[in-house]
């Protein structure tokens, strides 16, 4: 996305917003409270500085600064009208209001105590494959940057993953 354009929806957002009926808005603000969307956000961007800063040797030093700008400039607040956004552009008001009834029984409380688990435990798998694959990754890298030799063929898949 070009930096004009992103731009443009951050200041766009809010106006989308306001521009739906008023009960659809706080219906999905509801929704927002009832998923734990808040904490969702802290543990994804958490997971991404792990994923970013863990195996980079600078990954030490680099991390209060990924986690001050989180702070300063990526915080919920900042956020929130663009996440209600997405849910208005993606569900109907109904649709909101039987989301909002399933967060509040019992399996519906049960997965949001299991998420950020469920969150963790499937990046450290995309982790591993990656990691598995890591010289494949460094020779593509190389070969479209035009400084080494192409990869050698990907052996087959294994079924099941």
């Amino acid at each position: 996305m070009t930096r004009p354009l992103a731009l443009a929806l951050v200041f766009l957002a809010p106006l989308a917003v306001s521009a739906q009926a008023p009960s659809h808005v706080d219906a999905v603000r509801q929704l927002l409270v009832a998923s734990g969307s808040e904490a969702a956000y802290a543990q994804g961007l958490a997971l991404a500085t792990d994923a970013m800063l863990d195996s980079n040797p600078m990954g030490a030093t680099l991390r209060p600064v990924i986690e001050e700008f989180y702070e300063t400039y990526a915080r919920w607040e900042d956020v929130e009208d663009g996440f209600v956004e997405v849910y208005l552009d993606l569900l109907t008001e109904p649709e909101v209001h039987e989301l909002i009834a399933w967060y509040q029984t019992d399996l519906g409380q049960r997965m949001l105590e299991v998420q950020p688990e469920i969150q963790r435990r499937s990046a450290l798998v995309g982790q591993r494959v990656v990691q598995e694959h890591q010289a494949e990754l460094e020779a593509m890298i190389l070969e479209a940057l035009g400084n080494g030799p192409p990869p050698p063929p990907a052996p087959p898949r294994k079924k099941g993953l």
